[in-house]
């Protein structure tokens, strides 16, 4: 779907639509921010010392399932 920001109900239920707070550029530029200076920091340690797991979350409920059991059983190995 585009980006349409003249629209004012959804094209699906016809429920008016309404801007939250948290849609509001300055609150999006604030997550990204605390993001970058506070979780970052925490992915990058895990990272150093070789404790993050990346998972792939593209496939099946089961497909996931198996990579996720397959890391855990690497570290309980």
């Amino acid at each position: 779907m585009a980006f349409t920001p003249d629209i004012t109900k959804c094209p699906d239920d016809q429920s008016i639509l309404t801007i939250r707070n948290d849609d509001k550029p300055e609150v999006v530029e604030n997550r990204i921010k605390v993001f970058h200076n506070e979780i970052m920091p925490t992915i990058n340690f895990f990272q150093d010392h070789g404790m993050l797991h990346t998972i792939d979350g593209i496939g099946s409920l089961e497909e996931v399932f198996q990579r996720i059991d397959q890391v855990i059983k690497n570290f309980l190995s």
